[in-house]
């Protein structure tokens, strides 16, 4: 990346901040936005966006670019130039449909979606990997509530429950093998890398995607038929609590590394991720943690993660942070998607 940081910024003159991996943009206070990085073209690092003002309330990025959302509803994108494949800074296409009444924007490592106050969703950027929904646009004219990210593929939940699906196939983009159990009853989807799962409100969860990564539940499909109440995900992997405190697990097999010295898990209270595993809260107070890396396979350490002194988690932990927020896009650092 650019070492042409921004001179004088201060931290607290920071609403939000995003990356592509190779380039940065900062919104302010004051509603400007700063963006500077390798790959940033006709913009000079440091300097006030032009064409943005002072009035963005929030920024999103996708691998190659950025999008702003204005407090009037309109968008405006830019990023990486001179690729051949358009990986969301060329809105161009939808630059009418983006104008105006824009709620949210959401991101695959290569397209944009944008959720319309009318609950309508419009797309751009690679074409393959959710820039492109025409095959769905019907579905997504109206009663869109919140869109979900994998990294080539997008699910939208409607107000009837339903989801629609989007974007590269085997990553979640096609769901036509589970399309009846999608149909109504959805409260909520998960995501990670390459799959998606979704919680209905019989307490069941249904999934799609990358086969390996969490895509194919058939594993453990008798225990995801009723009593789940929160799904989480690792980076190619799921796990669900069920009401009476069990966990199940599915995924990449890494993501399940060590798993069966901390089974049976129960009476738990929550669960967090890690890139290839996770830790969970227990009733007593106790921490337990599974899985491993990609690709070597090292496995954490079984039982209770810590630095000199696993007695300490033993007990008295009255709770976990989690490194990712709103069931974003997480960052994939181990591995190239592109």
């Amino acid at each position: 990346t650019s070492n042409r940081f921004p001179v004088g910024l201060v931290a607290s003159q920071v609403r939000d901040a995003c990356t592509t991996g190779h380039d940065f943009a900062v919104l302010r206070e004051d509603g400007s936005v700063l963006s500077w990085g390798s790959n940033i073209s006709s913009q000079e690092a440091g300097v006030v966006l032009p064409g943005l003002g002072r009035d963005v309330v929030k920024i999103f990025a996708t691998q190659a670019a950025f999008a702003a959302l204005k407090n009037d509803g309109s968008v405006i994108t830019w990023g990486r130039a001179g690729s051949s494949i358009n990986r969301g800074e060329n809105s161009s296409g939808v630059a009418s449909l983006i104008s105006s009444d824009v709620v949210d924007i959401f991101s695959t490592h290569h397209a944009f979606a944008a959720l319309k106050k009318n609950g309508s969703v419009v797309t751009w950027g690679d074409p393959a990997r959710g820039g492109d929904s025409s095959a769905v646009a019907t579905n997504l004219a109206e009663g869109v509530t919140y869109v979900f990210s994998a990294s080539s593929a997008f699910a939208a939940l409607k107000t009837n429950g339903a989801v629609v699906t989007w974007g590269l196939e085997n990553y979640g983009g096609n769901s036509q093998a589970v399309s009846s159990d999608l149909s109504e009853g959805v409260v909520k989807v998960f995501s990670n890398a390459g799959a998606f799962a979704a919680l209905k409100t019989n307490g069941a969860v249904v999934t799609w995607g990358s086969t390996n990564g969490g895509g194919d539940s058939s594993a453990v499909a008798l225990r995801l038929l009723s009593q789940v109440v929160e799904v989480t995900s690792s980076q190619e992997g799921f796990a669900a609590r069920k009401s009476d405190g069990s966990v199940v697990v599915w995924g990449l097999p890494s993501t399940m590394a060590g798993l069966d010295a901390v089974e049976p898990l129960n009476n738990v209270l929550k669960i967090v991720p890690a890139h290839y595993g996770y830790s969970v809260l227990r009733s007593d107070g106790s921490v337990l943690s599974w899985g491993g890396f990609i690709p070597v396979g090292v496995p954490f350490p079984v039982g209770v993660i810590t630095t000199g002194g696993e007695e300490r988690l033993e007990s008295g932990v009255v709770t976990l942070a989690t490194p990712f927020e709103k069931n974003r896009l997480v960052p994939l650092p181990y591995r190239d998607w592109e």
